[in-house]
Parts: C-alpha cells; sequence; structure tokens
C-alpha cells in the first residue's frame, strides 16, 4: 500500500469514528432532553356482568323486633312505614330473604326448665327463636300471615310484613336482642332464610338496651341507671361482633354483615318516652352499630326517615364491588348501562383502598341486571 492509499484509509476509519461519536451524542443528547411523551400502563377493565347484566348479592335481613308491653307504638310506626324500607329493594329487583324474631327469642337457650317458654311461645308451639309470623302468645291465624320468610316473590308482600312485624306486647320484659339473633341464626329449624352467598343485614327495634347473659335470673334489665353495663354477668359487645364475624366468614377487609338499630338515642328522647313505662338508652345498640357499619336511628324520631336510611345504608353496603388490581384511584372511570357515574359519597360511587372496592351510594346504587364496567389504570403490570 502506497503512502497516499495508507493516508487516505487512515482518513476513512476516522471518520466513521467520528460520526459513530456523533450519532451517539446525538442520541445521549436526545435522551437527557424533557419529553412531552408519556408511557402508561395499558387501562384494565373490571366488567361486574353474567352474561349482559350483573347481579347483586343477595340479601337476608332479619328483624330483632322488641315485644316487651311498651313497644305497641315503635310496632306500629315500624308497619306504616313499612314502605319507605322496602321500596328501594323492590325498585332496584334486588334478591332478598327476610324474616322476624323478638327479644325474647333467647329463651330457647337459658330457659331449661320450659316455664317462660310455655308462657311466651305457645303460638310457636314454644319455640322461642323460630322465624315469626305474628305475636308468639297469640296462636290466632288472623294474627299470622303463614309466611315466616318474605322474599321479593311474596305475594301482598306489604300485608304479610304488617302481620310478622306485629309480634305483640306480650313477650317477656328481659330484653336480650343479641342473645335471641344468635339463638335464631343457630336454630335448625330455621330453614330456607340464611344463604351462605347473601349478605345479613340485622335491625333491631328496641326501647330499652340489651341484657344478654348465661342465666335467667336474677335479671341484669332489673339494676337501676346504667349499673347492668358494669355488671360481670353481662356478655360483652365484642363477643357478638366476633361469632357474626364467624357465622358470616367476614374479613378484617370484608365484611358480611351489618347490625343497625331504631332505639332510644339520647336523653330527650328518653324523657319524652319515659311517661307511662320506664326505658332505657340503647347504649350497646348503639355499640355494636358502629362496630358493624350499621345505622342508628332514634325511635323519637321519623320512622319513615330512618326506614329508608336503613335501606339505602344496606344496599350501599351489597353494592360494592371489588377489583382483581389495585387501580391509581384518579385513573378510576365508573359507567352502569352505557352511562358515567360521578364520583359522590351521597349520590354517587367513592373507592375504598384498603379492600379494593368501588362503592355506590344513594340514587347511583344500580339495579340489578345493570351492567356495570370499571375501567382504570393499574399499579402494577401483572
Amino acid at each position: 500500500m502506497t503512502l497516499v492509499q495508507q493516508t487516505q484509509f487512515t482518513m476513512r476509519k476516522s471518520s466513521r469514528r467520528v460520526l459513530g461519536l456523533c450519532l451517539l451524542l446525538s442520541v445521549l443528547t436526545i435522551s437527557c432532553q424533557k419529553s412531552n411523551d408519556s408511557f402508561s400502563l395499558l387501562s384494565e377493565q373490571s366488567t361486574f356482568q353474567q352474561g349482559t347484566s350483573f347481579q347483586p348479592r343477595k340479601i337476608d335481613i332479619l328483624w330483632v323486633i322488641d315485644n316487651s308491653g311498651s313497644m305497641e307504638t315503635s310496632q306500629n310506626n315500624v308497619i306504616s312505614n313499612f314502605n319507605s324500607f322496602i321500596q328501594r329493594f323492590k325498585t332496584l329487583n334486588y334478591d332478598f330473604n327476610m324474616a322476624f324474631i323478638s327479644t325474647d327469642a333467647y329463651l330457647d337457650i337459658t330457659d331449661t326448665s320450659g316455664a317462660y317458654k310455655n308462657i311466651y311461645c305457645p303460638a310457636f308451639d314454644k319455640k322461642c327463636s323460630v322465624f315469626r309470623d305474628g305475636p308468639g302468645r297469640n296462636p290466632n291465624a288472623q294474627y299470622h300471615s303463614g309466611t315466616p320468610i318474605i322474599s321479593r316473590l311474596t305475594r301482598d308482600i306489604t300485608s304479610v310484613f304488617n302481620l310478622n312485624a306485629a309480634q305483640g306486647i306480650q313477650g317477656y320484659g328481659d330484653e336480650r336482642a343479641f342473645q335471641s339473633f344468635k339463638a335464631a341464626l343457630q336454630n335448625q329449624n330455621n330453614t330456607g332464610f340464611r344463604r351462605p352467598d347473601a349478605y345479613l343485614a340485622i335491625i333491631i327495634v328496641s326501647d330499652e338496651d340489651d341484657f344478654s347473659q348465661n342465666n335467667m335470673t336474677p335479671a341484669l334489665e332489673s339494676i337501676p341507671n346504667n349499673g347492668y353495663l358494669n355488671d360481670s354477668r353481662l356478655h360483652s359487645v365484642n363477643s357478638y361482633v366476633q361469632f357474626l364475624n364467624n357465622y358470616t366468614h367476614s374479613t378484617e377487609n370484608l365484611k358480611n354483615y351489618s347490625v343497625s338499630a331504631i332505639t332510644i338515642l339520647d336523653q330527650d328522647c328518653l324523657a319524652n318516652l319515659n311517661t307511662t313505662f320506664a326505658r332505657r338508652l340503647g347504649t350497646r345498640y348503639v355499640q355494636i352499630a358502629d362496630q358493624t357499619g350499621g345505622t342508628k336511628a332514634s325511635l323519637c324520631g321519623n320512622f319513615g326517615e330512618s326506614l329508608q336510611l336503613i335501606s339505602d345504608t344496606v344496599l350501599s353496603l351489597t353494592s360494592a364491588f371489588r377489583l382483581d388490581r389495585e387501580p391509581i384511584p384518579e385513573t378510576l372511570v365508573v359507567i352502569v348501562n352505557g352511562d358515567i357515574v360521578s364520583q359522590d359519597a351521597n349520590n354517587g360511587w367513592t373507592y375504598d383502598p384498603s379492600n379494593l372496592t368501588v362503592n355506590f351510594h344513594g340514587t347511583a346504587i344500580p339495579n340489578a341486571d345493570a351492567a356495570i364496567n370499571i375501567n382504570f389504570d393499574p399499579v402494577t403490570v401483572k
């Protein structure tokens, strides 16, 4: 190779090196510059539907009605305002069961001699904790519906409810709502009510507090003022919360039940009602409602509004949809029957990051058979 040829070859190699270096610098320079382009994970879609529609959770509703001598007005108020409670269930076409017991249903457990059961439960073959279709001391057929479990298929549902809810005022005056719902839920004769895939809603109506204990006497109900609350014989509220947790297979992040109460919430209501019978604040009912996500309503309030509030709460709790992946919250878009639903705690939806659920509220609670789509960007890639 001549000197000229060597010089030309060297220059070509240098040129290629310079060109490669320039290209590298160009790439590095571009990569260091800011860009308006954004890169995100592909959106996920959780569609809650069967075929073309979604079926919401079933709901099993257990009413615990105080049937002591002072409860006639309160029972009548529940009956006359029943439509305020059931209307949304009927309109939305939710699948529900509804049964009734009284606050003396616990006698099946504590009255081992049978003396009290013979007096207070003759209409139900002395079985106090069976679901009741009318008052326990009066076996006359005109006071009984013959339908102990109401469903959305029940004919003339309002008339049946009116008879079932009228538990009468001749029950045993030692009210133990907690012990009573436990006895009823464990009673093997109460078949056809409880469904393993259903949400359990317990609703207590009472003008006394709960006095659940192991024995018949001495009655804690007779202890003056609030002395019973510190009595060692009284079952703790938490023991019944734990029972319901186990019974409904609830977890820390997914509770399959709630307990609501219509009771005496304040001293003004207590004074207003204590004109003929001695009553008490529903202290323990408030506690169990708070611990289970239930609703508290006053016996002195508007029963129509109270029952509607309870029904809305139950429907909200049963129309929660769990996502299969964690979303970036601000990317959530909820669509019901093709319409976008607003994020709103009153009449829209909210997101609960503790259990990855989208919850519906108020007028946004979807009908059964509604097509529900929830779109979002996930936090992580599968």
